[in-house]
């Protein structure tokens, strides 16, 4: 049985259904944060931040719901139902695209209504950040959840912290051996500038989409070999 038959798509609604209802329950904190990010926005010239800002904590919200069904050995339940372990995992990355995308299609909904009172901000350049961030969304959620999935909310902060790390590292080193090999990196990026938004942005897109139909063959896989 698959996730797309009949039952499939019902025990998909199901679980939607269930972390939709968990967020109700956080509704007036996510109320709080959203006014929060508007009224900061306020005070700024671009508008980065607040698409930045709700696509991040937007995208957040689906580790709260794995949290939630880890707790108590809630899981063991979970799946004493007729719940396949790959349906739950493509039911959160459908989740945290459904919220996720909420918090940024509103906060690209109050950027462009600020484009008319700031006539510094440009339409065009909010839907080129929009679309950024939209891809940052991707490459968060891609990352965070099978962290969340192997190490659960506890460790998830240490793994994190291990990643960038690592990342810092290696970027250290690529930046050494780019001055070691005498790179003009100027030169680089000045032929970048060259290329129309249009492809990075198509581009970048391109990447995050590979990278989250990576990690969801990840999470699948770790899902398929955890005991509860």
């Amino acid at each position: 049985m698959t996730i797309f038959d009949d039952k499939g798509e019902r025990i998909m609604t199901g679980l939607l259904v269930k972390d939709l209802k968990l967020l109700k329950a956080q509704r007036y904190f996510f109320l709080i944060f959203m006014a929060t990010a508007v009224w900061i926005q306020t005070f700024m010239e671009g508008v980065s931040f607040i698409i930045g800002y709700m696509s991040i904590c937007g995208s957040m919200a689906v580790l709260n719901t794995i949290s939630y069904d880890e707790y108590d050995n809630g899981n063991a339940f979970l799946f004493s139902l007729p719940i396949s372990r790959k349906g739950y995992v493509l039911e959160k990355y459908v989740f945290g695209f459904l919220i996720g995308g909420g918090a940024w299609l509103f906060a690209v909904i109050i950027a462009i209504a600020m484009s008319f009172v700031k006539t510094s901000l440009l339409v065009s350049d909010i839907v080129i950040a929009a679309l950024m961030h939209f891809a940052l969304l991707a490459v968060i959620l891609a990352v965070m959840l099978p962290v969340q999935l192997k190490f659960g909310g506890e460790k998830r902060v240490y793994v994190i912290f291990g990643i960038a790390g690592i990342a810092g590292i290696i970027g250290f080193i690529a930046i050494g051996i780019v001055r070691w090999l005498k790179i003009d990196l100027s030169l680089i990026f000045n032929r970048l500038s060259t290329v129309s938004s249009g492809i990075m942005v198509l581009a970048i897109m391109v990447i995050a989409a590979l990278a989250v139909l990576i990690s969801c063959r990840i999470s699948i896989s770790i899902m398929k070999k955890k005991e509860f």
